[in-house]
């Protein structure tokens, strides 16, 4: 859009084909949330991708430590920050690209979308996956409320303002 006062900004929604407010209760246009299953399953996808990944950083990381025989604790200081960077890159950069879903929720044919039906911003896209540490440390019921709530949001997606749609 022409004009727009965020066009500078680089953590902006970017535009999109879609109607605004097409995925609003109060539309006409049926919307299929995506279950609890395809969500989980799309979830253990996603994390065995993570696995492999940092399995594989993981290794390099060692194989570098047999030369310097760095401490336990700078392995860690230096591997930790690695995975959860890596983490939240797979997921805010996919969820927030033309795609808008990672690898496991395409697999599933699931879509993530702000309450209006546009794509995620990067900086949403953060927060939903920053978010998600708090559906964890409510023991999981911030997961396990999605069937129960009305757009079939997760603690995190209602925190972030997100929807997770049948594509």
């Amino acid at each position: 859009m022409a004009g727009r006062d965020d066009d500078a900004n680089p953590f902006a929604a970017p535009e999109s084909d879609l109607e605004p407010g097409i995925f609003t209760p109060t539309s006409d246009k049926r919307v299929e949330y995506a279950n609890f299953g395809q969500r989980l399953i799309a979830a253990i996808v996603d994390n065995v991708i993570l696995q492999i990944v940092g399995r594989t950083i993981g290794a390099g990381i060692g194989a570098a430590n047999e030369s310097m025989n760095l401490e336990p604790l700078v392995i860690l200081a230096i591997s930790i920050p690695i995975g959860m960077g890596m983490a939240w890159l797979y997921e805010a950069l996919q969820e927030s690209s033309e795609a808008q879903a990672t690898l496991g929720k395409r697999m599933m044919g699931i879509i993530v979308t702000d309450m209006s039906g546009q794509r995620l911003s990067f900086g949403q896209a953060t927060a939903r996956y920053f978010a998600k540490i708090i559906s964890w440390m409510t023991c999981l019921i911030g997961y396990i409320i999605q069937p129960f709530t009305e757009q079939r949001q997760a603690l995190h997606d209602i925190i972030a303002k997100t929807l997770v749609v049948k594509a």
